[in-house]
């Protein structure tokens, strides 16, 4: 439905895209994650049209739309600051751009109610937006884009004015409109922990380019980079060798069917278990101490000194064992590869 083609975007010297390219199927909510500076944002702008792009194109359902201003495109944003006038009633800043448009004023009656609804907002259509939560406020800003009845919602970190409970209540909220109205949502957020909760797939930028995109599972088990393993929650990164089968990083040593040479490898926290009887055949064990504890609620994370001088995290149920010397294990599977990083 949406298609963003080899664009790149600088500001003076500064490239902050880099022939970025990528495409929202039709009901998806994709997000796009990235940490400050990554280009998230200025990728935002291009497709709703408030940046134009240095190179490249964007495209809905197969029409060209880059050369177009943003109130021709079919699409509405809703903005990290929301933007309300404070003078107007929520009616009156949900029906602000139907007014600007002309549109019939039954119509715009009609619109205004749907949209209020859909947003659960019936019955506070007279209040001020001083009057209303910061939910609530976010939610008028969701209404006044829908009640335009846009093809693609672009969303620029909507949440991120809210408190932590807040932020959750609303990321449901979010996922559960999306699905209800049925439109594709492009969300730009730092958050990871939001971008897995909401999305159908991430499409993760990292210094202008696109590191990776995929569905939030794949992308967290199966990092194609190094950067991705390490900001899609926590890993831990082995440098190593494969050799005849074999491979060999620090202190572990496992079977492995991959081409032979210098290897880096993902190890999750979750992966690594206290030994047990009942281990899986090919099971790696090793001794480590454990140097400190971080209680997580249901799990703790461990810092274990391994031999040799590595360090690794483990993610461990609570209660945890206390500190000293203990025996771990993880399984060939799960540890995957990924390419060795140029330089």
């Amino acid at each position: 439905m949406l298609e963003v083609r080899a664009v790149s975007k600088s500001f003076g010297a500064t490239p902050v895209l880099r022939s970025v390219s990528l495409s929202v199927a039709r009901g998806e909510f994709l997000t796009i994650l990235g940490e400050s500076g990554s280009g998230k944002t200025t990728l935002l702008r291009i497709a709703a049209g408030f940046e134009r792009p240095g190179e490249g194109e964007v495209w809905m359902d197969g029409t060209r739309i880059d050369t177009l201003p943003p109130n021709r495109r079919p699409l509405n944003t809703v903005f990290q600051h929301y933007a309300l006038f404070p003078h107007l009633s929520v009616f009156e800043n949900v029906a602000y751009g139907l007014r600007a448009s002309r549109a019939p004023r039954a119509d715009i009656a009609l619109r205004v109610e749907q949209a209020l609804e859909q947003v659960h907002l019936t019955g506070l259509d007279t209040r001020k937006p001083s009057q209303l939560s910061g939910g609530q406020q976010q939610r008028v800003a969701l209404a006044r884009a829908l009640v335009n009845h846009p093809r693609v919602l672009l969303l620029d970190e909507p949440l991120s004015a809210l408190d932590a409970t807040m932020r959750r209540r609303m990321q449901g909220e979010l996922k559960a409109l999306q699905r209800e109205i049925g439109i594709s949502f492009v969300l730009v957020t730092h958050d990871q922990e939001e971008a897995m909760a909401l999305s159908d797939r991430i499409a993760l930028l990292h210094a202008g380019t696109l590191e990776q995109i995929d569905t939030p599972a794949a992308l967290y088990r199966h990092p194609r980079t190094a950067y991705a393993a390490e900001f899609i929650g926590r890993t831990n990164l082995l440098r190593g060798l494969v050799r005849n089968h074999t491979a060999t990083a620090g202190p572990f040593i496992w079977p492995l069917d991959s081409p032979d040479g210098e290897a880096l490898f993902s190890l999750r926290p979750e992966h690594i278990r206290f030994s047990s009887a009942g281990a899986p055949p090919g099971a790696v064990r090793f001794e480590a101490s454990v140097a400190d504890r971080l209680f997580q609620g249901s799990a703790v994370l461990l810092t274990l000194q391994c031999p040799g001088g590595l360090r690794l995290t483990a993610r461990v149920p609570d209660p945890a064992p206390p500190a000293g010397a203990h025996s771990f294990e993880f399984t060939p599977d799960d540890v995957v590869r990924i390419p060795v990083p140029a330089g």
